[in-house]
């Protein structure tokens, strides 16, 4: 084998290297791209709704800790923020309120955007008083969001609601169903609060004792 032929297939083997990396690469960035949402950079719906049903299938299972919540929250009023100061802004105030929830976040918190105005945290490893404080203080981070915008300032607030992983959940579907009326009760309720669905449930069932104080 003379030593042209050998540098070609040398240069062959290195470009076959190239192209396979080049691919792996490309895979990677399809991953991230899938799992990431692409205007406030926190976790996309697809990826938390795949994470919270790992997570709860683990639970129910005994693989895993069974303390277990999901909060949903929804910023107010913000058709009128995105009607008053246009869409730029309102992405503005979205990208705003992401990164203060993924600082109030723990490490092991898993935050995602779900559409709109509407994100969802998946808390891992949390029962129900520890579920409303952690609900809580993502609610403080957003009211302490200031978006600025000529020469006025934007304040946004948000209502949460929050499930935690019970014996009638056989999914995660449902304990995000029961997430998503809390919610819509903490906007009955005036906004810019937390509920608990276990609290909703309480005032459901007629021998339960009063509703506890969880909204603030």
């Amino acid at each position: 084998m003379t030593l042209s032929v050998l540098g070609v297939m040398a240069a062959l083997y290195a470009q076959q290297r190239k192209h396979a990396g080049d691919m792996r690469e490309r895979g990677r960035e399809m991953e991230i791209a899938i799992a990431t949402d692409f205007l406030t950079s926190v976790h996309s719906r697809r990826h938390i709704t795949e994470a919270g049903e790992r997570a709860v299938a683990r639970a129910l299972a005994g693989e895993a800790d069974h303390d277990l919540a999901v909060a949903v929250i929804d910023i107010d009023h913000f058709k009128h923020i995105n009607d008053r100061y246009g869409h730029a802004i309102g992405d503005e105030v979205l990208k705003a309120v992401a990164a203060a929830m993924r600082a109030a976040c723990r490490d092991s918190d898993l935050l995602g955007r779900y559409g709109g105005e509407e994100f969802a945290v998946l808390l891992n490893g949390i029962g129900t008083e520890h579920a409303f404080a952690a609900a809580e203080r993502l609610r403080k981070a957003v009211a302490d969001v200031i978006v600025r915008h000529e020469d006025e300032t934007i304040s946004p607030t948000a209502s949460i609601g929050v499930a935690c992983l019970g014996t009638n959940d056989h999914d995660f579907g449902q304990l995000l169903i029961r997430a998503d009326r809390a919610l819509y009760d903490a906007k009955a309720r005036g906004r810019n609060r937390v509920v608990l669905a276990d609290a909703i449930q309480a005032v459901a069932d007629p021998s339960a004792a009063e509703l506890p104080d969880w909204t603030i």
